[in-house]
């Protein structure tokens, strides 16, 4: 049994095959009609125009089919070659517990005008063998402990 899509198609053919014959035919009578008085000339370049254009778009489903097709094949073929998968790692979160004594310390410090990296040394002695984006994090938890 034909799908509706393919039914659609054959309509959509013997429609445009008509429509193909009768703007041809108008072109010939529309040609032979035409007088350099009357302009008719025209006409039948526009009629002609329209002729190809109906007579081109007959195949334009069968085409449209056969590029869908061919990008279908292409994707399948991408899907098969590339795999995406992806994994996520959390690290454990670190507890700092600070003292009392120290926190008074730094603010102090704070006070005095000394600078956030000297602070979190004086907090954390390994501050400065952090990677960057940890040393950053730290001081904004510091400045806010320093606020607070």
């Amino acid at each position: 049994m034909e799908t509706a899509r393919a039914w659609f198609k054959r309509i959509y053919k013997v429609g445009m095959i008509l429509v193909t014959l009768m703007l041809g035919g108008g072109t010939v009578l529309v040609y032979l009609s035409a007088t350099p008085a009357n302009g008719l000339l025209l006409i039948s370049g526009i009629l002609a125009l329209l002729t190809l254009i109906a007579g081109l778009s007959i195949t334009k489903l069968d085409d449209q089919d056969k590029q869908a097709e061919t990008y279908r094949q292409i994707g399948h073929d991408i899907r098969r070659l590339v795999k995406v998968s992806t994994n996520r790692t959390y690290a454990e979160p670190e507890v700092h517990r600070v003292d009392p004594a120290a926190l008074e310390q730094a603010r102090r410090m704070d006070q005095e005008g000394a600078s956030i990296d000297a602070i979190c040394r004086l907090i954390e002695p390994g501050h400065d063998g952090h990677d960057p984006a940890h040393q950053a994090a730290f001081r904004k938890m510091v400045r806010a402990m320093l606020d607070g």
